[in-house]
């Protein structure tokens, strides 16, 4: 690391070189595509964080899986110049934390530093400031500054933590105290953070915890809780265990296979301690897409460390050639020892100036006397084998003891209750709603309610119970009486969810038919059958389901929005026929359903058409898939990629005879999505 010995306090000191500090900002690089390679080289096939390179890496922050549309922010304070506040709540906040209530998991960083302004963030946050986002669908990223009252309050709120050590200790010298948060029953998933200061690989990344958890936790986590923490864990804190995260029928198949150890160790422990090239199978949404030689389908032959591999992109739907993208690496995309400048993950604060307020010490250097490495004797230590060394932010110049009663918190049974016994408040992890219920008996595991009522007797409370009074045990679904029309269910997601550009998902569970329109991603677009065209109504569904365009479905699930279209969340779908008339395409203006035209709205998710003379033109968005086109009325609308990537580039000025396709809204605008060459007729 480029900064050597120096630690820092608080990320906006690294960042802009504040009180002092080095400004330490890595080289930038405009080829992504490597980042997310290396990623599946390594067995990760999600990705939560900036950029995206579509057929890659599934980019959760970038696309709907199921319904769910995760929200990720760097600086959720506004505080990207370098700002920084000891006690006040007058921050810049940006806007994704006012919509940070709409439901949606949203991810922010916060908590970046172990100074007073760091954990001032988590205050302001947390209850004290205008916008308390400590709830359900919060990911913090990192949490670096926690004590043990912002765990608790993210415990009894059931947020969620993604916990990156190496970019921790390299930048801090600590990281957050992720026995404390396990403990007290906050989900920890785990992230890489960027290469510069984090590992360039989960599993690198993974063999970080493992030093940490044995060097300087005691060994608090065993090999199946580390395990679940880049896996399960983090499906759970990203509200995708529903469809990620487990080997389970009708989940997506996003799959990563590692080579089986010999020496009998259990199974965990081979994911821990692989490396590249005990990565034997990738498969994404069901295709091979990495993965020893004999285990391809087909690929770009690479040697990775002796092993014979193949690497498909072309399967996951990437035009990237491998070899193309190695040319553009700036760093390795694969590693047969411990990458070179790797930054370190041993806890180490040592110059004069870095420790005048906190603890000085090494990890790295053995001390009989300092059992976990954090530069306090053990019998001076509060907590002699858990590194929690005095932070800056620690005003009192002492070991965090919230409580007070000599015990620190992150080894503290109790840490926010001095007596220590059963009288304590139920805040650990056999209570996550903090009903007084455990959770081995709790009926509604996340939703407070004392009382246990269970009208239906089907062993879910009726808080939780989406049919208090129809007995649905277990994953069955609730029925539904009458069936909905897909212009009702329209009216539903608007009513509830109003706001265009914010996700939402109405509680009311319906039923609707209708005939397959295209499909597309994670689901497809359906529409009304028997309709006239002024009666056209259509809607998307997120579903994993395989159908065709022309099948009569039925789709159970809850109305909802996503990137500002209605759609269908958490379904359940059945084909009652195929091969059925095609749906006739509603032939409208392009002033009538371009933004801001009078239909638009009506016709979102509807099969529309643009005849007879559209001319097209480019206007600076072929880079995005988008080509300005203009009827013979005069008025204008964008052709879109979302359903089908247009082949052949449309030249400027073409024109068509007739220009079909899927209306779409999509990043702010009303659009066309055509299907398939079909649907794009060249006069």
């Amino acid at each position: 690391a480029d900064w050597g010995d120096e630690r820092f306090d608080h990320r906006n000191e690294w960042r802009k070189g504040k009180n002092g500090h080095s400004k330490v900002l890595g080289p930038k690089t405009k080829h992504n595509e490597t980042v997310e390679i290396r990623a599946l080289m390594s067995g990760t096939t999600s990705i939560f964080g900036s950029g995206k390179i579509e057929g890659l890496a599934r980019n959760i922050d970038e696309e709907k899986i199921h319904g769910v549309q995760s929200v990720y922010q760097t600086f959720p304070l506004g505080d990207s110049d370098g700002s920084t506040r000891d006690s006040d709540c007058d921050y810049a906040y940006h806007a994704s934390v006012l919509n940070s209530d709409n439901g949606c998991p949203f991810g922010p960083h916060l908590g970046e530093g172990v100074n007073a302004a760091a954990h001032n963030e988590l205050v302001c946050f947390g209850g004290d400031g205008p916008h308390d986002i400590f709830r359900e669908n919060l990911i913090m990223i990192h949490g670096v500054a926690a004590n043990a009252e912002d765990v608790v309050r993210m415990a009894r709120r059931n947020a969620k933590l993604v916990w990156s050590p190496r970019t921790n200790i390299s930048l801090y010298g600590d990281t957050a105290k992720a026995p404390l948060f396990d403990r007290l029953g906050v989900t920890i998933g785990l992230g890489t953070d960027w290469i510069y200061s984090g590992s360039a690989t989960m599993l690198r990344e993974l063999k970080c915890v493992d030093s940490i958890n044995r060097n300087h936790f005691f060994k608090y986590f065993d090999d199946y809780q580390i395990w679940l923490m880049p896996t399960w864990n983090n499906a759970q804190a990203f509200g995708l265990s529903d469809v990620l995260g487990a080997l389970k029928p009708g989940y997506i198949a996003d799959i990563a296979v590692f080579r089986k150890r010999q020496d009998g160790r259990n199974v965990y422990r081979a994911v821990i301690d692989a490396e590249n090239k005990d990565v034997q199978l990738v498969i994404l949404d069901g295709k091979p897409v990495y993965g020893d030689e004999s285990l391809m389908i087909s690929g770009e032959s690479v040697d990775v460390c002796g092993v014979a591999k193949k690497i498909d992109l072309a399967a996951a739907g990437s035009d990237v050639r491998f070899e193309d993208a190695l040319k553009n690496a700036k760093y390795p995309m694969f590693f047969c020892d411990v990458p070179e400048n790797e930054p370190s993950c041993v806890p180490k604060r040592v110059r004069p100036e870095d420790t005048q307020k906190s603890t000085a010490y090494d990890a790295a250097i053995a001390r009989a006397s300092d059992l976990d490495g954090d530069g306090i004797p053990a019998s001076e230590d509060n907590c002699p084998m858990m590194f929690n060394p005095v932070r800056p932010q620690d005003l009192d110049g002492k070991q965090a003891d919230a409580d007070g009663d000599g015990i620190g918190d992150v080894c503290d049974i109790w840490p926010v209750c001095s007596e220590n016994n059963d009288s304590c408040p139920i805040i650990v992890k056999n209570d996550f709603d903090s009903d007084g219920i455990a959770n081995e008996t709790d009926n509604c595991l996340y939703a407070v309610n004392p009382d246990q009522s269970d009208r239906d007797g089907d062993g879910k409370g009726d808080t939780c119970d989406d049919c208090p009074d129809e007995s649905n045990p277990g994953e069955q679904r609730c029925s539904i009486s009458v069936d909905t029309s897909i212009k009702e269910a329209n009216r539903l997601v608007n009513e509830q969810c109003p706001d265009m550009n914010a996700a939402c998902r109405s509680s009311k569970e319906i039923r609707v038919k209708g005939r397959v329109t295209a499909t597309h991603g994670r689901g497809f677009f359906m529409q009304m059958v028997g309709q006239d065209e002024a009666q056209h109504s259509g809607i998307y569904v997120s579903s994993n389901v395989a159908v065709q365009v022309n099948d009569d479905v039925v789709v159970q699930g809850y109305p909802a929005r996503s990137s500002g279209m209605p759609e269908l969340s958490r379904t359940s779908v059945t084909v009652e026929s195929s091969g059925n008339e095609p749906i006739k395409a509603a032939v409208l203006s392009a002033a009538d359903i371009t933004t801001g035209g009078p239909a638009a709205a009506d016709f979102t998710g509807v099969l529309v058409e643009l005849s007879p003379s559209v001319v097209g033109a480019h206007d600076g968005n072929a880079a995005y898939g988008m080509y300005l086109v203009t009827d013979e009325h005069g008025g204008s609308i964008y052709l879109d990629d979302f359903v089908w990537l247009i082949s052949p580039v449309p030249p400027e000025g073409t024109i068509f005879e007739r220009a079909t396709g899927i209306l779409v809204y999509d990043f702010g605008n009303y659009k066309i999505a055509p299907r398939g060459s079909d649907d794009l007729v060249v006069k």
